[in-house]
């Protein structure tokens, strides 16, 4: 009889053995598996984000250079208006002048 129950025991014994090897290596698999998991998370969370920065720098780019245009492009118009008038000013003063006339030497004063 002793020796039914020290059989039965090493059976026991060598059985969680062989199922402690077995869940052993499936938890270091799940360990692999979630490492896995976790690090293609992690990298799409960053491609996505890069290129999400990518996307946003070109669309920016492009709005400021239109932006820098419309506004050089106002400015421009201003300062041609600013001149024209300038010289149109000067011209009539020009020659409202005696000494604009054809043929006269005198100076304004």
């Amino acid at each position: 009889m002793p020796s039914s129950h020290l059989q039965h025991w090493l059976a026991l014994i060598t059985s969680d053995v062989t199922s402690n090897r077995a869940l052993i290596a499936m938890l270091q698999k799940k360990f692999r598996l979630r490492t896995l998991l976790i690090s293609l998370f992690v990298g799409g969370v960053m491609l996505t984000s890069v290129l999400l920065l990518g996307a946003l720098l070109l669309f920016q780019k492009c709005n400021i250079e239109d932006s820098l245009m419309e506004s050089n492009i106002a400015y421009a118009r201003k300062l041609a208006d600013t001149m024209g008038r300038y010289l149109a000013i000067s011209l009539r003063r020009s020659a409202s002048w005696p000494g604009a006339q054809p043929g006269s030497r005198d100076l304004p004063t």
